[in-house]
C-alpha cells in the first residue's frame, strides 16, 4: 500500500525506490518522507518526460524514477484527490471537490471556478489530453458521475450524457475513452456531434 517499486531491466525484477522527498520546513528543520513510506494509492501516470504518482501527496520524477520531488498541494489543508498532468510542469488537480490548474509544477495553483459542479476525486475521474482539452467526472444537477468536457482550458464546460453510469475517463489525445458499468465508450470529437443542430422558433 505504500512506496514505489522500480525496475531498470524491463520489468524482470523490481526493487523499492530509495531516497526521500522534502515536504517542507518546520522550526528551521527540513521535513522529509522516505519514498518507501509514501502512500501512493491515488494513481500514477507518465506526463511527457515526467513520472507522477500520488496518494495524499503527489511526487514527480524527471529522471526515470531515480529521484523524486514533491508537487505542492493546491490547498494546504486539502489532500490531492485526483491528478492529471500534461507535462512535467502543466497539470490539473482536484482537492476538496474543487478543480485547480498549474503551469509551474504546483508552485502555484489557480482555481477553475467555471466548472459549476463538484469535481469528484478518485483514480480515473480527471483526465486531460492537452493543456486545453480534457474531462472531469462531477456531481452536477443532482446527478453523480456526470462527464464534464472542456476544450478551452476550463473556461467553459459541456456536460455530456451517456447511457450508462461512468466509472472513469481517459483523454488519449486523438481518441478519448470512458469506462462505464457495462461497457467502454470512445470518441474522436470530445464526445460532441461534429455537426451543429438547428433550432427553429
Amino acid at each position: 500500500p505504500t512506496g514505489l517499486r522500480r525496475s531498470t531491466n524491463g520489468g524482470a525484477s523490481f526493487a523499492s525506490a530509495r531516497g526521500s522527498v522534502v515536504l517542507g520546513r518546520r522550526h528551521r528543520k527540513i521535513l522529509r518522507r522516505r519514498i518507501s513510506a509514501f502512500p501512493l494509492s491515488g494513481g500514477a501516470e507518465k506526463a511527457g518526460s515526467a513520472l507522477i504518482a500520488w496518494g495524499d501527496e503527489a511526487i514527480e520524477s524527471t529522471d526515470g524514477g531515480a529521484s523524486w520531488k514533491l508537487i505542492p498541494r493546491p490547498l494546504a489543508k486539502g489532500s490531492i484527490e485526483a491528478l492529471s498532468f500534461i507535462s512535467a510542469s502543466t497539470g490539473y488537480a482536484v482537492s476538496r471537490q474543487r478543480l485547480f490548474f498549474t503551469r509551474n509544477a504546483g508552485r502555484s495553483w489557480k482555481e477553475i471556478t467555471s466548472l459549476g459542479a463538484e469535481a469528484l476525486g478518485g483514480a480515473g475521474n480527471l483526465s486531460f489530453g492537452s493543456a486545453t482539452g480534457g474531462y472531469v467526472l462531477a456531481r452536477f444537477a443532482g446527478q453523480q458521475n456526470v462527464l464534464m468536457h472542456t476544450a478551452d482550458g476550463g473556461r467553459t464546460w459541456t456536460p455530456e450524457s451517456l447511457p450508462q453510469t461512468l466509472a472513469s475517463v481517459t483523454a488519449g489525445g486523438t481518441v478519448d475513452y470512458a469506462a462505464a458499468t457495462a461497457g467502454l465508450f470512445e470518441t474522436t470529437s470530445g464526445g460532441l456531434s461534429p455537426s451543429a443542430s438547428k433550432l427553429a422558433l
